[in-house]
């Protein structure tokens, strides 16, 4: 990971699994609300895609960062039997934690379905590892290197705590959306460690030891959560309207945007027979 594409790589993962958990997030709370179905999102959801996806990501950054661009298999010595290439096992080790998570998730779809709930606990436990290993991952280097690592733990850790509530509160969407939005801050943090460690746009190295590049980084931290919340948004409301959009149907086998005016005409004829039905009384008792 101590390259541009060893940063921008799982970056990309997190980003893309936070979009997709989006949908899946607002294609749930709209089907809720209108009753609606998209056959693929509900195809997809039902299968182990996301777990299969996840398994072959670990997989690949696993195997990645072993052999490029030599093999790193060996974690000592064995001429001296000091540990060797420590920043490679750790990266894996996290790689490792998400494949489980992975297939904590192919299992429960495939094979046990009561599993499936647990499957929360070990993405909590995935980003808790995440966290702790990149907490220690910088210890002796720059001020620079490490600041802007810690937000990135910052990121990791909150993934964790939300995950974890996002379990013991299944029915509070709030905590899953929180876990959606670091998780999309991880993966556009990720690229910008990338980008200003190994490839500054400007070519030249920023100096670890100047003060307002630290302080620009954090401001820059709280720019990617406020623009991660716009993504989000936007994601959602692609996703309500496309529903729309289709025409998929409600129980009723009316299309949802007139079924939104049905219910609305109806609301009124309600409030119209209550106020009739108070007249009626009031005429009775004169």
């Amino acid at each position: 990971m101590g390259s541009w594409l060893g940063h921008t790589a799982p970056g990309t993962f997190f980003i893309t699994g936070a979009i997709w958990w989006m949908i899946q997030l607002s294609y749930h709370k709209y089907r809720d609300n209108h009753q609606a179905q998209c056959r693929l999102i509900r195809y997809l959801s039902q299968k182990p895609v996301e777990g299969i996806s996840i398994v072959v990501v670990a997989l690949v950054g696993v195997f990645g960062e072993n052999m490029h661009p030599a093999p790193k298999w060996r974690l000592f010595d064995a001429v001296t039997g000091d540990f060797v290439h420590m920043n490679v096992w750790q990266h894996c080790t996290m790689y490792v934690y998400f494949g489980l998570y992975g297939m904590i998730k192919i299992i429960g779809q495939a094979y046990v379905p009561k599993l499936l709930k647990y499957s929360t606990v070990f993405l909590s436990l995935a980003f808790g590892i995440e966290g702790l290993l990149f907490y220690y991952h910088v210890h002796g280097h720059d001020d620079l290197d490490i600041h802007i690592h810690m937000l990135l733990v910052l990121a990791a850790f909150g993934c964790c705590i939300l995950a974890f509530l996002e379990f013991r509160f299944p029915d509070e969407p709030i905590y899953r959306l929180t876990r959606i939005l670091f998780t999309m801050v991880q993966g556009t943090w990720f690229w910008m460690i990338g980008t200003v460690l190994y490839q500054p746009p400007s070519g030249k190295k920023w100096s670890p030891d100047d003060h307002e590049n630290l302080m620009f980084l954090t401001t820059a931290f709280t720019w990617h959560v406020l623009v991660s919340m716009g993504v989000l948004t936007i994601i959602y409301h692609i996703v309500r309207k496309c529903m729309i959009c289709m025409g998929h149907q409600q129980k009723s086998g009316m299309p949802i945007q007139y079924q939104e005016l049905a219910n609305s005409s109806n609301q009124r004829g309600v409030e119209h027979i209550g106020l009739l039905e108070t007249a009626e009384l009031g005429s009775d008792l004169e």
